[in-house]
């Protein structure tokens, strides 16, 4: 069988890609990235570049350079770069075994959805690329598919194999796939049965996903799942390094417990094996793997200094109106996920109740102390910090976010977020390059805020849509004309815009 140069993947931006998050991971380890603000991205296997197109967007001072094997999804990508009028990107047909030899350093390439899908020749090329076109303190990514994790993951893929025939065109292995999934969906055995119990939840998790996923992940030619000791070994062969994780908090063992972490240093006989046991430990099927040089002198030993010139922002609030940040009592704070956590440091309460009031945009480092620090101060309070980014309680970042905590009397979001919404997409690509889910009423909102529109015009404009047809709003079934419940719904969806970082300062 042979893969449909045809059937697309999907168009999505990953906020793990984003060069600051990369930039940010490299700082803490010692190295001196590029800023994301002046940078040069390569992505190899961009697809129609809806990653790369987004940070294009936010960073106009920074260059881009995708490449794709498939002309039509290139073709795609190049008219939406030309309908934004972007002049630092360019996405280019070409195989990543043509690469020019000219195209010169980047300090960061990316390679997402691509190493396990490809044969062994072109898993070989991506790290010779890495090797050669990596600035000295430059950075790679590079996603796979993860063992023992996949192992279980696997079985879905045998199955459907086995049942889809091999020599169909695209769309019927497709229809074939789906229908197995119906069946087995329908049937499985759960209960005391934890191998069927797994398998549904694969299924579970298969059925909601689109027939692109998967096509791509489960009947393609090629899709190996290996282990992160033998992935860091190939790269060791081409003279690469292990720097780290691009979700910075999987390489934490603290997510375990403290007996786990301890047990995790007492077998294990280096950072590769550390992180190969704890890719047992949570069952791990996928990996977004940082690289760099050989040569690079990384500095594992984390410091609270390296975040001086870092911002940090937090989903974390305080339980009480009045938290008291003077003293050791004890104060509870509650984020968006997990179990509140109890704070008793004043320099942490002080520095999380600054952040509770910039959600958004967030706070630099230096800003959360009350006065000047002194250099034992500022070590303290960075290595509380980073045990919360370490847990994903806080994120850093040394890009100063464009975004705002307030819409101001011209609303702004950006030109890429109202091409989408006037498409009518259901989701849009936010200033974090991260997708986020949108209804009609979003989307009228969204594609009029130029920072030209007043939020009175913005609702006039709504109206007129709603009157000519293009929108429906309703509330608990019942449709909605009045120009003042309309208005109030706007108001109400303005703090989520905000919050889903979609508002430009």
């Amino acid at each position: 069988m042979s893969d449909d140069p045809n059937l697309l993947y999907d168009n999505f931006p990953f906020p793990e890609l984003h060069p600051d998050r990369l930039c940010t991971i490299g700082t803490l380890f010692g190295m001196t990235p590029a800023p994301a603000t002046a940078c040069r991205v390569l992505e190899l296997g961009c697809g129609q570049g809806g990653n790369l197109t987004s940070l294009a967007m936010v960073l106009p001072e920074s260059q881009f350079l995708g490449i794709d094997l498939s002309e039509k999804a290139i073709a795609l990508g190049q008219a939406d770069v030309a309908t934004l009028g972007l002049q630092n990107i360019e996405l280019r047909a070409c195989n990543i075994l043509d690469l020019p030899e000219d195209v010169g350093l980047f300090d960061y390439i990316l390679v997402h959805g691509v190493y396990s899908w490809v044969p062994r020749e072109v898993q070989q090329a991506i790290f010779k690329i890495l090797r050669k076109h990596l600035a000295p303190q430059g950075i790679g990514y590079v996603s796979y598919n993860a063992l023992p994790g996949w192992h279980a993951r696997g079985m879905l893929r045998e199955l459907l194999l086995e049942h889809v025939p091999k020599d169909a065109p695209a769309l019927e292995r497709i229809a074939s796939a789906r229908r197995l999934l119906s069946f087995l969906s329908n049937y499985v055995l759960t209960g005391k049965n934890t191998a069927g119990a797994y398998l549904k939840r694969e299924l579970d998790l298969v059925n909601g996903l689109s027939d692109l996923y998967l096509y791509h992940e489960h009947l393609v030619d090629h899709n190996e799942a290996l282990y992160f000791k033998e992935f860091t070994r190939r790269a060791s062969e081409e003279d690469l390094q292990y720097l780290g994780e691009s979700d910075f908090y999987m390489m934490m063992p603290d997510r375990f417990g403290p007996e786990a972490a301890q047990a995790l240093e007492s077998i294990s006989h280096d950072l590769i094996e550390f992180e190969q046991y704890m890719d047992c430990l949570c069952t791990r099927f996928f990996r977004r793997t940082l690289l760099c040089h050989k040569e690079v002198e990384l500095q594992r030993s984390l410091s609270g200094r390296r975040l001086h010139e870092m911002w940090v922002r937090s989903r974390l609030r305080p339980e009480s109106s009045a938290p008291d940040v003077a003293s050791h009592a004890r104060e509870m704070f509650k984020g968006t996920h997990g179990d509140p956590i109890a704070v008793t440091d004043p320099l942490l309460k002080l520095a999380l109740f600054r952040l509770a009031s910039r959600p958004v945009a967030g706070l630099r480092f230096l800003s959360l102390f009350s006065d000047e620090p002194d250099e034992r101060s500022e070590a303290h309070l960075g290595s509380a910090i980073l045990r919360l980014y370490g847990l994903d309680h806080v994120q850093l970042g040394i890009w100063r976010r464009p975004f705002t905590d307030q819409p101001g009397p011209k609303p702004l979001t950006s030109p890429l977020v109202r091409l989408q919404a006037d498409r009518g997409q259901t989701w849009v690509t936010n200033l974090e390059n991260d997708m986020v889910p949108i209804d009609r009423f979003d989307a009228c909102m969204l594609r009029r805020m130029d920072g030209e529109h007043t939020h009175e015009q913005i609702l006039s404009g709504i109206v007129e849509d709603l009157h000519a047809g293009r929108v429906q709003i309703s509330q608990n079934g019942v449709a909605i004309e009045d120009r003042q419940v309309i208005g109030e719904l706007m108001w109400n969806k303005l703090p989520t815009l905000i919050g889903s970082c979609l508002l430009m300062a």
